[in-house]
């Protein structure tokens, strides 16, 4: 009786939110049980494959044994720096916005599908699509390469294209780093397959009105930079990458 209650106390203190952006992708029924063994064992098995401020990004390298794995998993973590973040389950919504708009208009540029969000206790989850990409960061750092297929202004004009869509659409990212653009490792085989990829939508909002870029909440008053003058440095650094990439020059900045 005292195990029922346990389980019970458990069940309700889980918020499970499907959200499957790939049409493959089987919808399940989520069980406390089953929940509580998926997080013990990514925890048990993880492997860490990216880390900002407010999340860290891992890998259960379980599923590497059988195959590459295609689901990453995206922990929050405590925000020490106040920026107006969403919540997981609310940024996990507005991925799926960004996914469908870049599936819906022809374009290179894409989103990572969004699988589920979960919430158990201090535990927030984030489960998507693993791209096999590298960021404009890591590149620019000498960590990975600039694939040679790469066409530089076309990806860059793609992305301010697809960015003047998404804002048409009331959708604005807020967070366009050099680490939140991934370029595909391998060249697309066909107009079906994505070039490059725009990630974390922690700060991102679906906007209306004269001030997209600004956030009001009971944090404080949040200003962000605008997402177009962030590709303009996206092109600088991969401009600078092929340039000096050949003679083995890498700019630790």
């Amino acid at each position: 009786f005292a195990q029922e209650l346990i389980e019970r106390r458990v069940e309700n203190s889980i918020a499970f939110d499907s959200i499957v952006g790939d049409e493959g992708f089987e919808k399940i029924k989520a069980n406390a049980a089953g929940i509580i063994r998926t997080i013990e064992s990514i925890q048990r098995n993880q492997e860490t494959i990216g880390e900002g401020q407010d999340a860290i990004v891992v890998i259960d390298k379980n599923e590497i044994r059988e195959f590459p794995p295609e689901v990453c998993y995206k922990f929050s973590k405590h925000e020490t720096t106040k920026r107006g973040r969403n919540p997981l389950g609310q940024e996990a919504e507005l991925q799926q916005r960004f996914y469908d708009v870049a599936n819906l208009v022809p374009t290179i540029v894409g989103v990572p599908a969004p699988f589920y969000a979960l919430d158990m206790g201090v535990q927030k989850i984030f489960a998507m699509e693993r791209l096999k990409a590298a960021t404009v960061d890591e590149i620019y750092r000498g960590v990975k390469r600039l694939p040679e297929w790469v066409d530089i202004d076309e990806v860059c004009d793609e992305l301010e294209a697809f960015l003047e869509v998404l804002n048409h659409s009331g959708l604005y990212h807020r967070d366009l780093h050099p680490g939140n653009v991934m370029v595909a490792i391998d060249k697309p085989e066909n107009s079906s397959q994505k070039a490059v990829f725009l990630i974390d939508f922690g700060l991102s909002a679906h906007a209306s009105g004269m001030e997209p870029y600004k956030n009001v909440t009971s944090q404080g008053v949040f200003t962000y930079n605008d997402d177009c003058v962030m590709i303009k440095e996206v092109r600088r650094m991969l401009k600078f990458v092929r340039a000096n990439q050949d003679g083995g020059y890498v700019d630790d900045k």
